[in-house]
């Protein structure tokens, strides 16, 4: 892919993250009864799925403004025993790693875009090896697993060092599906997308 191509798939990714986000953003504001309703919906699904049941460890977003809602998730993940990591954005790098947490309350502040985040000097960076499943954000999922998320790379860049089996499951609302997006050779497809009207796998883990 030449300079020009790679410019183009930028902006055609920029785009479309665009809309998007204009759409989560009037689903959340215009009807928020009904954005919570769906949220629930997608971590009730979550939480019924055989990869949540059976890791030990897992690696979840911390939701940020019109999100699927993962705040309570977290909570009832870790009073179900399980190892929580969550994102860690290590700034000079330009890289996110796995910090754990043991007490959403007291373990997170606002950081990175003011996103909830494990507190500087208590950050406890984790092996990605130890990761079971992986919840995933973005912005726009299609029917093949692809992802489009907010234009960093940082998941793309964190998948790259994960066994390809870990689990990667996606939450979004269905206004988030579309049937393709655009794709380069540093995009990793998630395995399952969760949305208010069910799981949709992409393909299975071995």
């Amino acid at each position: 892919m030449d300079l020009q191509d790679r410019n183009e798939l930028r902006e055609l990714k920029k785009r479309l993250r665009k809309e998007t986000l204009a759409k989560r953003k009037a689903l959340a504001e215009e009807t928020p009864l009904l954005f919570e309703e769906f949220s629930s919906k997608i971590i009730e699904t979550l939480k019924l799925t055989d990869e949540y049941k059976k890791a030990r460890t897992i690696m979840v977003f911390v939701s940020f403004e019109d999100e699927v809602m993962t705040h309570q998730f977290i909570k009832d993940a870790l009073a179900d025993g399980k190892n929580v990591y969550v994102p860690h954005i290590l700034k000079l790098e330009k890289l996110m790693v796995p910090a754990q947490i043991f007490d959403f309350d007291k373990d997170l502040k606002p950081g990175y875009y003011g996103i909830l985040s494990p507190i500087e000097d208590q950050v406890q960076i984790k092996d990605p090896a130890e990761i079971d499943l992986v919840v995933t954000p973005g912005v726009l999922f299609d029917e093949r697993g692809y992802r489009i998320g907010y234009g960093a790379g940082f998941y793309d860049r964190f998948f790259s060092k994960l066994d390809s089996d870990v689990p990667k499951i996606g939450l979004g609302f269905s206004l988030q599906q579309t049937k393709e997006v655009p794709i380069d050779q540093f995009d990793i497809p998630i395995h399952a997308l969760i949305t208010e009207n069910g799981i949709t796998v992409f393909r299975q883990p071995k």
